[in-house]
C-alpha cells in the first residue's frame, strides 16, 4: 500500500466538563476544554504521529479558528494540499457535554462547511486513488459524496460511522466497506437488534458480513470489542481504564487498527494494537494524545492483559 487518503472533518473541539452530576436546564459549575478534532483530523492525526504519510482532505475556513487548524496540520505533518480553502464558510465546531465520570452525555456538531466539499473536487481526488492505496471515511461526509467514493475506489476502505443518525448514510453501500468500526449503538441501529450476549454479539458480526464488510469491529465500551474477519469471531474483554476524557478515543482505535492492518498484522494483534491506541486517548483530557510513541506502543503492547473469547 502507498498512500493514505483520509476524508472527513476538522473542527475545533469544545468540552465541557461538569463538576458534580449534571442538572439539565440549569447552569452547571465544571471546566470547558478547547482542542483541535473532527474525526476523520483526529485519525490523519494519530496515524501522522504513528509515521505515516497521510493526505487529508476536508473544507477549512479562513476565519481564525480554521487558520489554527490548518497551522496544526503542518504542525503534524499531515498533508493538507488536496483540501478546500474556504472564504466564507465559517469553520466546523464540535461542542461535547462531558459528566463528572468523563463520560459524554451530549454532542452538538456544526459541520456545515464540509458541504462544499462537492463531486467534482471528489473526482479529482479520485483520479489519484489507486488500488494499492487506503482510503478511510467518517460519515461527516453528505452521503452522495460517501457512496460516491465507495462505489469508485478500488482499494481497501475503511469507515467510521460517528453516529446512529450518520450511519444511516452508510446502508445501501456496506458491501463496498472493507472495515466497519461502529459503536454498540451504531450497530445496533443499522442491523435492528441488541447487542446483550455473545450469540446476539455472533449476529450482529454475521449481519454485517452478511452484507459484504470485510472486517467488522464494533466497540463495546467495558463490554470490549466484537471483531471479524470472516474467519474468526471474536470478543475481546480488555482491562477497566481510568477514563480521564472518551473524546477522540475511537478515532485512536482505529487508527491503531489501520496501523496494524498496514503491519499485515493478524485480527488479534489489530485489536491490541488499537484498544493501546485508544486507551492512550482515554488517560488525556486532549481529543488526540501527544504521547503518541511507536516504541513504547509496541511494548504495551506485548503485555496487554486483553481476553479473547471465540463466538
Amino acid at each position: 500500500m502507498n498512500n493514505i487518503y483520509i476524508i472527513g472533518g476538522a473542527n475545533i473541539d469544545i468540552q465541557g466538563i461538569t463538576k458534580t452530576d449534571i442538572r439539565l436546564y440549569d447552569s452547571n459549575i465544571g471546566k470547558i476544554n478547547y482542542s483541535y478534532g473532527g474525526v476523520g483530523r483526529n485519525i490523519a492525526d494519530n496515524l501522522a504521529q504513528l509515521g505515516h504519510p497521510i493526505y487529508f482532505i476536508t473544507v477549512f475556513s479562513k476565519d481564525a479558528f480554521g487558520q489554527q487548524l490548518m497551522d496544526n496540520c503542518h504542525k503534524r505533518k499531515i498533508d493538507i494540499s488536496l483540501s478546500i480553502i474556504s472564504e466564507t464558510a465559517t469553520s466546523s465546531t464540535y461542542l461535547a457535554i462531558l459528566d463528572d465520570n468523563h463520560d459524554m452525555l451530549v454532542g452538538v456538531a456544526d459541520m456545515d462547511i464540509l458541504k462544499l466539499l462537492n463531486e467534482h473536487h471528489i473526482n479529482e481526488l479520485l483520479l489519484k486513488i489507486d488500488k494499492n492505496d487506503m482510503v478511510v471515511l467518517d460519515t461527516n461526509l453528505e452521503k452522495q459524496i460517501i457512496n460516491h467514493i465507495l462505489t469508485s475506489v478500488s482499494c481497501p476502505v475503511f469507515v467510521d460511522p460517528i453516529s446512529t443518525t450518520k450511519a444511516e448514510k452508510l446502508r445501501d453501500e456496506l458491501k463496498h466497506i472493507t472495515m466497519l468500526k461502529p459503536n454498540r449503538l451504531e450497530a445496533e441501529s443499522l442491523c435492528g437488534f441488541k447487542i446483550i450476549d455473545a450469540t446476539t454479539g455472533y449476529q450482529a458480526l454475521d449481519f454485517f458480513l452478511s452484507h459484504g464488510i470485510k472486517e467488522i469491529v464494533i466497540t463495546l465500551g467495558k463490554d470490549g470489542i466484537l471483531a471479524s474477519d470472516n474467519e474468526e469471531y471474536l470478543w475481546a474483554h480488555i482491562p477497566i481504564t481510568e477514563i480521564v476524557c472518551a473524546t477522540g478515543a475511537g478515532d485512536a482505535f482505529i487508527a491503531g487498527y489501520i496501523d496494524g492492518y498496514k503491519r499485515k498484522e493478524v485480527l488479534r494483534q489489530r485489536i491490541i494494537r488499537a484498544s493501546v491506541m485508544s486507551e492512550l486517548t482515554l488517560a488525556t483530557q486532549k481529543t488526540v494524545s501527544n504521547d503518541i510513541d511507536v516504541d513504547m506502543i509496541n511494548e504495551m503492547i506485548h503485555d496487554y492483559p486483553i481476553i479473547f473469547e471465540e463466538l
